[in-house]
């Protein structure tokens, strides 16, 4: 399996960010809070189960998004994952619950020993975001997500 990095360029050490690039890159713009925060939407099955697992890293202005057409309890692991992340529960466009610094499984885990994190009720998104980005942008529950 080849990793990929999530909004970052390979070849260059400090690619330029602006909303033309990371609209061609297919993402979107959503508000979390007072941050706004360019996204990667996962809508499908296929998508949703494979996440972040293997990719080396996320840009620092980028998430995966992972949208429910209903609200529904989730639960989500950290199958192949590479780097830490901050898991954002979100039900009716508030944020109810925020998981920091979720590890990646030690080398060698059999999914059977994975941890397994549980959305704290039924939610209609969930937020993935590098370790630290809701710590940095004061991001709270019960604070606000809407799309721009």
């Amino acid at each position: 399996m080849q990793n990929e990095k999530i909004g970052t360029e390979k070849d260059s050490p400090a690619p330029v960010v602006n909303q033309n690039n990371r609209e061609k890159e297919g993402l979107k713009k959503v508000k979390v809070g007072e941050k706004e925060l360019w996204v990667e939407i996962l809508e499908t099955g296929i998508q949703k189960t494979k996440g972040l697992s293997g990719k080396e890293e996320l840009a620092e202005d980028v998430g995966f998004l992972f949208v429910y057409e209903k609200p529904e309890a989730v639960n989500f692991w950290m199958k192949d994952m590479l780097f830490l992340i901050d898991i954002i529960w979100i039900a009716n466009d508030k944020i109810v619950g925020i998981e920091e610094g979720v590890s990646p499984p030690l080398p060698g885990t059999l999914d059977k020993d994975l941890a397994i994190y549980r959305s704290p009720k039924p939610v209609n998104y969930v937020l993935e975001t590098n370790a630290g980005w809701c710590k940095k942008n004061n991001i709270k529950i019960d604070d606000v997500f809407s799309f721009k």
